[in-house]
């Protein structure tokens, strides 16, 4: 029967512990078996191990509880406007955010998206006040109100999305992007309506609380920067203004109150 080594590597720990390797890992990891590392790599001395474990009393190295894997939120669609309405944004302008991203001849066509942003703006402005206390606005300077709309003036050479932001404060910088804000952004091919904050939220949100959220279509992400966001599929034939602009009341009813907590 082969001795066991003086000094030994992850391996023999784990051998010599009878443990599989995962949970030697966890040992090194999250305790203070005594070893040394040579070149980076740990190696452990036996005689001290074994005088460390005869030190020790009850569990060592807790079971690891598992993690609850949480469901994606559904997909939620808004129907295509109808014949008898006009959509919220013409299908040209969503198509400059494809094949024209880096077009300079689809500014026109991007300006009809930003003009459609500011409609929903006004849309929502009303919902905004009520659900923040009068404190969520759009930025001051209505050059500034909306992302880049023309190519010259986009920092990478390319428009794949235009957005529109609402925060809290005075004297913001474009998109409020210093604190938390709420934002609706329209790409290609959907339109994502995001509370965005850099550093999380004050308070956490309990497991029922992501479930109602999670129900109603919008996903959470809790660390730093954090956001809660919900996407809803564009096809060539965007929603009128006005079911978008319930749709998005509905939703403001749940990330209003989140952005009082991040705020």
């Amino acid at each position: 029967m082969n001795a066991t080594p003086l000094v030994l590597t992850p391996q023999e720990l784990a051998q010599l512990l009878r443990l599989d390797d995962a949970t030697a890992r966890r040992l090194v990891d999250d305790t203070s078996v005594p070893r040394f590392t040579v070149n980076g790599a740990p190696r452990f001395i036996t005689d001290a191990v074994i005088a460390w474990l005869a030190a020790q009393e009850g569990e060592i190295l807790p079971p690891l509880v598992p993690v609850p894997v949480r469901e994606a939120p559904p997909t939620i669609h808004l129907p295509p406007a109808s014949a008898k309405e006009t959509p919220f944004v013409a299908s040209e302008a969503l198509d400059a955010l494809a094949e024209g991203a880096t077009d300079p001849g689809r500014n026109l066509d991007r300006l009809k998206l930003r003009d459609a942003l500011l409609e929903l703006n006004s849309a929502l402005l009303p919902v905004l006040g009520r659900l923040s206390g009068g404190r969520l606005h759009p930025h001051g300077d209505e050059k500034v109100r909306t992302s880049p709309w023309r190519l010259d003036e986009a920092p990478d050479g390319r428009i794949d999305a235009i957005s529109i932001a609402w925060g809290g404060g005075e004297h913001p910088p474009a998109g409020f992007v210093d604190r938390a804000r709420v934002e609706v952004e329209v790409g290609a091919g959907e339109l994502r309506v995001a509370l965005l904050t850099r550093r999380g939220f004050d308070e956490d949100l309990t497991d029922d609380e992501l479930e109602h959220l999670r129900q109603h279509g919008i996903a959470v992400d809790t660390e730093p920067p954090a956001s809660a966001a919900k996407v809803y599929p564009l096809g060539h034939r965007a929603p009128s203004l006005a079911a978008l602009a319930h749709a998005l009341s509905e939703d403001l009813e749940l990330l209003v109150p989140l952005w009082a907590k991040s705020v």
